[in-house]
């Protein structure tokens, strides 16, 4: 009876060839709110900072203190624990992170008994993958990350510090040649690169990498140090516009920003369609996944660092069906200010993290987003 009517509806409102904001409120809603479930039960995709210990102190780094290894790091028994309780979750698929990963002198052992039961990624700096790339594969790691920060060594080094750049690419170009499944550049976007982003894909294309990702920077941890190198909300709009255009084109250029989907008609046309099955929800922090830091502790995502759980006492599975804040987080009617108001709020829900450094509330207003609500 649902569907039917709102088949109906959708009928009604195409024959005057647009979607007033209440339409789009009512059919992206029934469909995240039809599907939620199936989001709670079970996280699908977790990220787990290996180590806090970093060999580069870049500029824009969201962690606070990122370079030494934290005094209450899991240890590797510790560390098959934290497997097996992320295993028994359900989830699907597990991306070391950091800090700096590959300076894990256990990586590969914990790498080597996730890979039992779970898909695993990596994201890396890049300057030591040359020489571990090879060992990455063995292990099992299907994809790889790769940050790259500029178009050139200038902008890239300026950044993450001087030899940089060129080692990210010749691990790039290494784990390319070794033929992984998938080998990706992730770009953080600021005042200092935000020209240099066609050339930037322009890179990642040469480089044969499968793709390429980019997201704005945020003035958070270390990075609130150089927050004027963050994108007004105009030069955001105008990144994501261009970003959505080359995926159009390429396919496999994107953003896990949510305002990706502000400026996709085409994914908007899709989420809205109630015939059609895509669903969009956005920011997906305790939605489709959350992280793990390196002494084990729970936050909804690398950016919203706020604790929610530990898994040295604590099942995953448990945390991820009844924590507060997760479940706040899946109750879009539960936003503040204009995110609240937003007729694409089921759609994109804004992001978390950024609403949480701007007002200390991870449910308030996307203190960066251009649009403004019907």
């Amino acid at each position: 009876m649902q569907a039917n009517g709102a088949g109906d509806k959708l009928k009604a409102v195409a024959m005057e060839e647009t979607l007033a904001a209440e339409d789009i409120l009512y059919f992206t809603q029934h469909k995240f709110e039809s599907r939620i479930g199936r989001f709670e039960g079970r996280p699908l995709h977790m990220t787990w900072e290996i180590t806090n210990a970093c060999n580069l102190r870049c500029r824009h780094c969201f962690l606070p203190d990122v370079g030494k290894p934290l005094p209450d790091e899991l240890d590797t028994q510790q560390a098959y624990h934290i497997v097996d309780n992320i295993a028994e979750s359900g989830a699907q698929s597990l991306l070391f992170s950091g800090g700096e990963p590959l300076l894990r002198d256990d990586l590969f052992e914990i790498a080597g008994y996730a890979s039992n039961s779970l898909s695993l990624s990596l994201q890396t700096n890049g300057y030591s993958l040359e020489a571990r790339a090879e060992q990455l594969k063995d292990v099992g790691f299907s994809q790889i990350q790769v940050s790259l920060d500029g178009a050139s060594a200038e902008t890239h080094d300026y950044l993450r510090g001087k030899g940089s750049y060129q080692r990210a690419l010749k691990g790039i170009t290494k784990c390319i040649d070794l033929r992984f499944p998938s080998v990706g550049i992730g770009a953080t976007i600021h005042r200092r690169n935000y020209d240099e982003l066609p050339q930037m894909i322009e890179l990642a294309l040469d480089l044969r990498a499968d793709v390429f990702e980019a997201g704005a920077f945020v003035a958070a941890g270390k990075g609130r140090q150089s927050s004027r190198l963050a994108l007004s909300q105009e030069q955001r709009k105008r990144m994501y516009e261009y970003l959505s255009q080359k995926q159009s084109q390429l396919g496999n250029v994107w953003s896990e920003n949510p305002h990706m989907i502000l400026v996709s008609s085409a994914a908007k046309e899709a989420c809205v369609d109630p015939y059609n099955p895509a669903v969009g929800v956005g920011c997906a922090a305790g939605i489709l996944g959350c992280a793990i830091t390196p002494s084990g502790k729970v936050i909804p995502c690398v950016g919203l660092r706020i604790e929610i759980g530990d898994l040295r006492r604590e099942r995953l599975r448990d945390t991820w069906k009844d924590a507060p804040l997760l479940k706040a987080l899946r109750d879009r009617r539960r936003l503040k200010g204009k995110c609240e108001l937003c007729e694409y709020r089921y759609l994109c829900g804004g992001c978390r993290a950024a609403a949480y450094y701007a007002y200390g509330d991870a449910m308030a207003q996307d203190p960066f987003c251009w649009h403004q609500p019907s």
